[in-house]
């Protein structure tokens, strides 16, 4: 039976159109340790992750303006 109360939150996903720069604000502005940077072949996208407390904040910059996430920006800023 689903009683509709959120119990955990893995991770929150955050489209960026630069990575560097949201690197900087996370880490820097917002004292955020960085756990994980990677490029995706398959998304098309470097990702970072931030942990803030039990969950991570992960940061996607598309590297191809036909990938899922470039559209995301496109439409939706």
């Amino acid at each position: 039976m689903n009683t509709g109360i959120i119990k955990k939150i893995d991770h929150i996903a955050v489209a960026v159109r630069d990575i560097d720069d949201a690197i900087r604000v996370f880490r820097d502005q917002l004292g955020l340790s960085m756990t994980k940077t990677y490029h995706s072949e398959y998304t098309r996208a470097h990702i970072a992750f931030f942990r803030v407390g039990e969950t991570h904040v992960e940061l996607i910059q598309p590297t191809s303006l036909s990938s899922v996430m470039a559209k995301f920006l496109d439409k939706r800023g």
